[in-house]
């Protein structure tokens, strides 16, 4: 599912770009309003989705934070487990870091 988010976001950021460059070279003001709703399309779609990211993530956190709160036993290998599941969310949650730097940083080059 966060696949697919990041998916459309790249591909949102891309049509963003793209009406941009329009609206730079447009002189028509049909076109231009035209071109102005479309990047106010695409600004909402893109807040959208961010939101969608986050509450995805949110929810990832969550649910990590719920398994090391149950107080079943626990197979012997369950406690590796649950140590391997909190780092790989952690990477995770690195790499989001990252790709959301990298998406706020074109965001501002855009403007």
């Amino acid at each position: 599912h966060r696949e697919r988010i990041r998916r459309e976001i790249r591909k949102e950021l891309k049509i963003k770009e793209g009406a941009e460059n329009l609206r730079r070279a447009t002189t028509d003001k049909r076109n231009a309003h035209q071109v102005d709703s479309q990047l106010r399309s695409s600004n909402r779609k893109l807040d959208n989705l961010h939101a969608q990211l986050q509450e995805l993530d949110a929810h990832i956190v969550v649910k990590g934070g719920e398994e090391s709160k149950d107080e079943c036993p626990r197979s012997p290998g369950a406690e590796s487990r649950t140590s391997a599941h909190k780092e790989r969310i952690a990477a995770l949650e690195r790499q989001l870091n990252i790709e959301l730097h990298v998406i706020c940083s074109l965001g501002r080059e855009n403007h």
